[in-house]
């Protein structure tokens, strides 16, 4: 049985999301390890308007330091994502070494 998780979190300036902690620790996520995600949807709020925009791209990448999780930059550009936009990410249960 899979297990998954919607995340929703604010871009960060350097890409990321932070993911809380008590969601770290249910999916066993560790500094360094390898987490795979889906990039879901994308909303931004820029001059008083708001622009949703759905995705389906599956990505791994490792958990930060300060446990978070960077958006790969072709996919920042792909899909226009800045720093305060708004990203929807499902969380599955899968985690691997790197």
């Amino acid at each position: 049985m899979e297990i998954g998780l919607y995340v929703t979190g604010k871009v960060r300036e350097d890409g990321t999301i932070a993911i809380p902690r008590s969601i770290r620790e249910t999916f066993r996520m560790e500094e360094g390890k390898y987490v795979n995600y889906k990039l879901v949807r994308h909303a931004r709020i820029r001059g008083g308007t708001v622009t949703t925009r759905s995705i389906s791209k599956t990505i791994w990448e490792r958990l930060t330091p300060e446990g978070a999780l960077k958006i790969p930059e072709d996919q920042l550009e792909l899909y226009d994502i800045r720093e305060g936009d708004f990203v929807s990410i499902y969380l599955q249960e899968s985690t691997r070494e790197g």
